[in-house]
């Protein structure tokens, strides 16, 4: 009876050392290991809080970087677009320089010409185009650039004073020529007759610019 009492104390004893040994108290033995795992904790939660943080900034930055992106894509979207407009509207960069050297080019030729008086009705007919040239125009050499104008003013008065943009240049080349031509025989003219004759030729060409400007 004794030995089965011992027996039973034994067993109780060996579970409850076995209990005991799977057993692990979570709590504090001391003060001091308590404070150490408070700051451990609140370590632990800085660092989480700088984790997710430094995450949040990432997605921000994405994110500002995708709008800036989309910025910028409209921005050069919208300059496209005035480029294309502007260059249906005037033009591309070499047509608008081949447009403004014509328009200088047109304007040193009128400075050229300088500020020439009207004709009169007597000097060119307005119905029928025909030019009474004066003396110092009438010697040979120059036939063939009278011939010239004389039709080309001829065809001006049958529309009406106005000519068609070929026949406009045909008429400033023209005159263009008789001048370069008068300005080549300057010293055989004499300044008098060279001016003279000059001022004729740009109150010619003084026409056409009038009523086809």
């Amino acid at each position: 009876m004794i030995a089965r009492s011992l027996t039973l104390v034994a067993v109780a004893l060996a579970a409850s050392i076995a209990h005991a040994q799977f057993y692990v108290d979570n709590r504090a033995s001391t003060v001091a290991e308590s404070r150490a795992r408070g700051v451990a904790d609140i370590t632990r939660s800085r660092s989480q809080s700088a984790i997710d943080y430094s995450q949040a900034a990432s997605g921000w930055e994405e994110a500002r970087s995708r709008e800036l992106d989309n910025r910028l894509k409209s921005t050069q979207t919208y300059f496209e677009m005035r480029r294309i407009n502007r260059e249906e509207r005037y033009g591309t960069k070499e047509e608008k320089y081949e447009k403004k050297r014509a328009n200088e080019e047109d304007f040193a030729k009128r400075a050229r010409k300088g500020d020439p008086n009207e004709l009169t009705d007597k000097q060119l007919d307005p119905l029928t185009g025909k030019i009474s040239w004066p003396f110092e125009l009438m010697t040979p050499e120059y036939k063939e650039y009278r011939a010239q104008l004389d039709e080309l003013f001829e065809k001006r008065a049958r529309h009406g004073g106005q000519v068609s943009y070929e026949t406009y240049e045909e008429t400033n080349k023209a005159t263009d020529d008789l001048l370069a031509a008068l300005k080549k025989d300057i010293r055989k003219l004499g300044s008098k007759k060279y001016v003279a004759g000059k001022q004729f030729v740009n109150a010619l060409a003084y026409q056409v610019d009038q009523n086809n400007g």
